[in-house]
């Protein structure tokens, strides 16, 4: 999704410009499909499209060159990726962790530096509610709704001094970084995110501390099996709004 480019193709559906610069072909559209309909769009809306660094060529020969041009940098794009996400996976290996993983709770960040990757160590004030949590679930047996009403009740800050949700209680419920272990690559991130099998994951050794033992995050998981089978039994009936509402504070569902 390009939200430029999407205003660019509003303007000259309204007819409102006559001509539009741009400085090379594969900087208009790296896929060649899609150059081929934004071109069609242009001429549709009588707009002229013109290069600065080359001559764009009207004739049916001219349209099949420009068309395997766009080919080819949609090649060169793809090679670029793949390159990149080998350098990320190979550092991922030797344990180099990326910024992406700054944010969880119980954790500061030490940054990526040039010799080293980034790593995480405990924050000992989020560290000592992250234990309070899963003994809440793993002893109490409590639901994440009860737990998010605790904290906000005790006036426990967020990570980022937000409200807490049963969302965020369930991610740290279900993230195996306070055991120790960090992963990449666990979810599939082209549009909408979708976690990968695990034998697909990456673990990155030596830089994450644990906060809970193995047999605290393993019990914490069959809890969390047994309130949903639980949650499920109490439904009277199905809402067909379930999980869509949601409150614009906390971000709990409101059905």
């Amino acid at each position: 999704d390009r939200p430029k480019l999407n205003e660019l193709r509003e303007l000259v559906g309204t007819e409102a410009i006559d001509v539009v610069v741009v400085y090379c072909l594969d900087r208009f559209s790296r896929n060649a499909t899609q150059g081929v309909i934004l071109r069609d769009e242009l001429d549709k809306y009588h707009t002229l499209l013109e290069s600065v660094t080359e001559d764009i060529d009207k004739t049916p020969l001219g349209e099949a060159i420009t068309f395997l041009r766009g080919t080819f940098s949609q090649i060169e794009v793809e090679k670029i990726k793949e390159r990149t996400m080998r350098g990320k996976r190979a550092r991922a290996r030797e344990g180099r962790m990326s910024g992406s993983f700054h944010t969880t709770y119980g954790y500061d960040y030490i940054p990526v530096s040039q010799i080293n990757g980034g790593r995480r160590i405990i924050n000992e004030t989020e560290a000592s509610w992250v234990r309070q949590i899963f003994e809440w679930l793993v002893t109490d047996g409590l639901t994440t709704g009860i737990i998010r009403n605790r904290l906000e009740a005790l006036g426990v800050p967020s990570k980022k001094g937000r409200h807490w949700n049963k969302i965020s209680i369930a991610s740290i419920l279900k993230n195996p970084a306070y055991t120790g272990k960090t992963y990449a690559f666990t979810c599939n991130m082209k549009r909408k995110p979708r976690r990968k099998p695990q034998e697909e994951w990456i673990e990155i050794p030596d830089v994450t501390p644990a906060i809970i033992s193995q047999d605290i995050f393993e019990a914490a998981q069959k809890q969390l099996q047994v309130n949903k089978a639980k949650a499920t039994r109490n439904k009277k009936r199905e809402y067909l709004l379930s999980g869509h509402v949601k409150c614009h504070q906390c971000g709990h569902s409101y059905v």
